[in-house]
């Protein structure tokens, strides 16, 4: 028995690392100079720099294809509506109506997640990834852009203490070593 459930642990495992990823970096935007999350297979870093972004700095890895599990989702890209800058959402946070309805459009497939931390998976094998309310003042047409953060990257305290506010659970990825020296928070 205990040599069937290894063998079913280490099979697990073995799908979670086979999965293809792509690394997503945060930048900083040259439309209201704060910080947009970006996987890095979307734009070439020299676009980015020749757009005004600045300061790219490794967040985490998503998943590059559909996990084919439930609690697998899409995280789409949407430009907001009294801004040039767009927000990062998760499809499970809002459907494609309400985002429409509220003005927002240009929807821009960017990685995929997950909602929930998959049963039977340990916690400690997966980051969180949260979303934030920035701190531009009320009446900017920026105000509802909302900064991507990944468990551990900043304290709630240190968040809180630059105007941030609003916390909100996104989604999960799984914590995994790029190879390349970058390190998962």
């Amino acid at each position: 028995m205990k040599t069937l459930l290894f063998a079913l642990l280490c099979g697990v495992a073995l799908t979670v690392q086979a999965q293809q990823t792509t690394a997503v970096n945060k930048w900083v935007s040259p439309v209201f100079n704060d910080f947009v999350s970006l996987p890095e297979n979307q734009y070439a870093d020299a676009q980015l720099e020749s757009w005004g972004y600045t300061r790219k700095t490794y967040q985490f890895n998503a998943l590059a294809d559909d996990p084919g599990h439930d609690d697998g989702i899409a995280v789409n890209r949407w430009t907001m509506p009294n801004c040039k800058e767009s927000i990062l959402l998760a499809e499970h946070e809002h459907t494609d109506a309400q985002l429409e309805s509220w003005g927002y459009r240009d929807k821009l497939f960017q990685f995929y997640a997950y909602r929930r931390i998959p049963a039977g998976e340990s916690r400690a094998n997966y980051l969180a990834v949260y979303r934030w309310v920035n701190a531009l003042p009320e009446g900017n047409g920026c105000r509802d852009f909302t900064l991507t953060t990944v468990e551990g990257e900043y304290t709630d305290g240190q968040l809180r203490g630059w105007g941030y506010s609003g916390k909100r659970l996104q989604f999960f990825v799984p914590k995994r070593s790029s190879g390349t020296g970058r390190r998962d928070f």
